[in-house]
């Protein structure tokens, strides 16, 4: 008796386009858009099933064994989303916008580190909070600018460098500074034992430092 299984996938051009692609080995797999953080992942005939368009989009789900992804391409080859057997997710835009718009909440939870490079950044939201375990760093190669009615610094303040503050200093903690201070007020300038690492705030301008005379009668 003679078991009968699936055929192959048509070979050629059907109705929207070819069914199956790599019949003759003219497909490479993700081509033109190569993968970013997984191997490039190889294809063999039957276990590649695609279904592609006109316009050169396709919908392709790899089977072939240590090889498996499921892809999304547009024909504009420049945009692809695929699944990898290792469990990496890629989503190349090339070229173009993108814009993720969320009606409520939008949580992003990351195992270990999560990294952002961009040109530019803007961030609008009514409040922000930060938390951090450990050290939380801020690096810019000009300069650094907090913009509020308001800035609270709850601690101890340490800046290796100069300062420049438009408005008044003002804490509970210390202000140290090895640098120069420029600022309204700053706390501390009105006490002589303020010794800021040898800058110009060191002591009060109109803090007499002459030495102190006492006649008899008369107790410090």
């Amino acid at each position: 008796m003679t078991k009968l299984g699936p055929q192959p996938a048509p070979k050629g051009p059907g109705k929207d386009g070819p069914k199956e692609i790599n019949h003759d080995g003219d497909h490479v797999a993700l081509d033109p858009i190569p993968p970013r953080i997984s191997d490039q992942p190889e294809t063999e005939y039957l276990y590649n099933k695609v279904t592609k368009y006109l316009n050169g989009s396709k919908i392709e789900f790899n089977t072939t064994e240590g090889h498996e992804y499921i892809n999304i391409q547009h024909g504009n080859d420049v945009i692809r989303m695929t699944f990898f057997e290792d469990g990496n997710i890629e989503i190349i835009q090339e070229d173009g916008d993108r814009l993720d718009e969320v009606s409520k909440d939008f949580e992003t939870i990351v195992g270990e580190t999560h990294s952002i490079e961009a040109n530019a950044r803007t961030s609008k939201q009514k409040s922000y909070k930060n938390e951090s375990s450990g050290r939380s760093s801020l690096s810019a190669g000009i300069a650094i600018v907090l913009e509020s009615k308001k800035i609270i610094l709850r601690g101890n303040v340490e800046i290796t460098g100069d300062l420049i503050v438009r408005g008044n200093i003002k804490g509970d903690g210390n202000v140290d500074v090895r640098g120069e201070i420029t600022a309204d007020e700053i706390p501390g300038r009105e006490n002589p034992n303020f010794v800021d690492y040898g800058n110009e705030f060191d002591t009060p301008d109109d803090f007499d430092t002459s030495p102190l005379r006492l006649e008899r009668g008369n107790t410090s």
